[in-house]
């Protein structure tokens, strides 16, 4: 029966692969799915102006509450309705893109099941009215939620609000580059004071920094630092191989994941699946799925993170070997093609 589903994702944040990789997740297990990038649907005409009213509207009847003008034209609608789902994930969150009510009448009218795989509530912290906003806006829409986060997970049941499940990445399969090692770690990721902070520790050692707005915060950085870093994002196959050029894959979680200890996104499944060494921070979630010093290792202060990073860059066949157990977890059940097969289950479950 869930063979016969006609599955539509839409993705709310597709400058990370996650929904694609997830597509292919669905292909693979022969799924009908269809998959909308949300952010290339046409917006509205005149949408920049129609945001600033609708804005100024909300804001002079409560300027104490998060508000977003949707941006998706009739488009987005009429894509919807070509495809004629029987189930709809939405990766991420729809609220920048699409009513709220008028979604609601699309599934009334098409009578399907709606899912989030909850993906960015935790970098919502940082912003309590728009993390009220997704709470109370968003999320009694779904029929379940699937989230990436098991803090944000109980937070979710907690408040009662649709059938909230812990449900952590995966990532697709990513070929193990042969190349040298050039860099003793890297990290790539846009900055913060706190991702700074354990980085200026490293700024004597072989490490290169990717990502965007770091320029934004040079302010803050020391000039030894500044000299390892490279301003530009980097995804795909860039990214993979910059992490095969690396002794060390670092994983350094933003100060709201942190604050409510959790802390598995994508790089760390990226790296498993690479068959590289990931060093990560410390979260309970870790604990509890992977063997901390042999599939992995993690880090708890400044002073932990600079002796493995000095340890691990030196001795290379403890690294390897943990690196190839981290693999061999990975393979167990984390590619997206065996996250989509527990995914359905869990659907199907709930139908039950």
């Amino acid at each position: 029966m869930q063979k016969n589903a006609r599955i539509l994702l839409l993705d709310g944040i597709s400058q990370i692969p996650v929904g694609r990789d997830i597509k292919d997740g669905f292909q693979l297990e022969n799924y009908d799915v269809s998959y909308l990038d949300l952010k290339k649907i046409a917006k509205k005409s005149f949408y920049k102006l129609r945001r600033i009213f609708d804005k100024a509207v909300n804001y002079s009847r409560s300027n104490d509450e998060y508000y977003y003008y949707p941006k998706a034209s009739n488009e987005l609608i009429r894509a919807i309705r070509d495809i004629q789902p029987t189930m709809v994930f939405v990766i991420g969150f729809f609220f920048p893109f699409l009513e709220r009510d008028v979604f609601l009448e699309l599934k009334k009218e098409m009578g399907f099941q709606l899912f989030l795989f909850d993906t960015d509530s935790g970098g919502m912290l940082e912003n309590y009215k728009k993390l009220i906003y997704f709470f109370h806006y968003e999320l009694p829409l779904y029929d379940q939620i699937f989230s990436f986060s098991k803090s944000m997970t109980q937070m979710m049941n907690r408040l009662g609000l649709s059938q909230a499940q812990f449900f952590p990445f995966g990532s697709k399969l990513i070929t193990q580059r042969s190349s040298a090692k050039k860099y003793d770690a890297c990290f790539i990721g846009t900055p913060g004071v706190r991702r700074i902070f354990y980085l200026e520790t490293l700024k004597d050692c072989n490490i290169t920094i990717r990502g965007w707005r770091w320029k934004q915060f040079r302010s803050l950085i020391s000039p030894e630092l500044w000299k390892k870093i490279n301003p530009e994002s980097l995804w795909g196959e860039a990214l993979y191989d910059l992490l095969g050029q690396t002794k060390i894959v670092l994983n350094i979680t933003s100060p709201f994941w942190h604050a409510v200890e959790t802390g598995m996104n994508l790089r760390v499944f990226e790296t498993l699946a690479m068959q590289e060494f990931l060093l990560t921070d410390f979260c309970e979630e870790l604990k509890e799925m992977f063997k901390i010093g042999e599939e992995m290792e993690v880090f708890h202060s400044t002073e932990e993170l600079v002796d493995k990073v000095h340890f691990y860059a030196k001795h290379d066949n403890e690294r390897d070997k943990i690196a190839l157990a981290g693999h061999e977890k990975f393979l167990q059940g984390y590619t997206w093609e065996q996250r989509v097969k527990l995914l359905m289950h869990a659907v199907r479950d709930v139908k039950d």
